[in-house]
């Protein structure tokens, strides 16, 4: 910050620079700020559960092709599962 103020100082014009903060300030007090949405909690609350059904169900689908499987198969992923998230290695 100080470094641009430096290399404002040095190779921009003094009028420029007074041009320039004019700006700034209109631009600042022109600026809108939203305001913030009252409803959209409950609106991410529908959302939230929405996306819960739907990975829930994604993984009673996976579990059902899981068990499936044989018993070396299951082992061997498990394994690998385990390596993968830091669990312990057999």
């Amino acid at each position: 910050m100080i470094f641009g103020r430096l290399m404002k100082r040095i190779f921009v014009d003094r009028r420029a620079r007074e041009r320039m903060d004019e700006s700034r300030n209109i631009v600042k007090k022109t600026a809108v700020k939203p305001e913030p949405e009252n409803d959209a909690t409950a609106d991410n609350g529908t959302a939230r559960e929405k996306l819960i059904r739907e990975t829930m169900a994604l993984y009673r689908e996976k579990r059902v092709e899981y068990e499936k499987l044989d018993g070396d198969l299951r082992a061997k992923i498990d394994k690998v599962a385990r390596e993968a998230f830091g669990g312990e290695k057999e």
